[in-house]
C-alpha cells in the first residue's frame, strides 16, 4: 500500500513534453508500508490521469523541473513501446485507478 501526500505552499509547474503531452506537477510525499517517504513529482495530464513521477526537490527552478520529468516521460514512453516490463516498473509510474486498487487491499 502507498500513499501520496502533497506538500502545502509548494509551487506548481505547468510542464508540456516533446509529445505534447502536458502536465500539471505538484511535489508530493509518496511512501508507503515498509518503504521510506520521497518526494516525487505528481504529474497529472489533461485527462485527469495521474502519475508518481520522478523524484523532486524543493529548490528546483521551471526549467528542472521540465528538464527532470521530460527524461522521465521519454524513459516510461520508451520502456512501455519496448514492452520492457521491468525498466518500465523501475520508473515507477503508478497510475490513480492502481493507486487507489492498493489503498483498498
Amino acid at each position: 500500500m502507498s500513499e501520496t501526500n502533497p506538500i502545502d505552499n509548494a509551487p506548481v509547474f505547468i510542464v508540456t513534453m516533446d509529445d505534447r503531452t502536458l502536465f500539471c506537477c505538484t511535489l508530493t510525499v509518496v511512501g508507503g508500508y515498509g518503504t521510506p517517504d520521497e518526494a516525487r513529482w505528481m504529474l497529472t495530464g489533461t485527462d485527469g490521469t495521474d502519475h508518481v513521477g520522478p523524484l523532486a526537490t524543493l529548490d528546483a527552478t521551471a526549467e528542472d523541473v521540465r528538464r527532470t520529468v521530460a527524461a522521465w516521460w521519454d524513459a516510461k514512453k520508451a520502456a512501455e513501446r519496448v514492452g520492457d516490463r521491468e525498466t518500465a516498473s523501475a520508473i515507477r509510474s503508478t497510475s490513480a485507478v492502481a493507486m487507489q486498487s492498493e489503498t483498498r487491499s
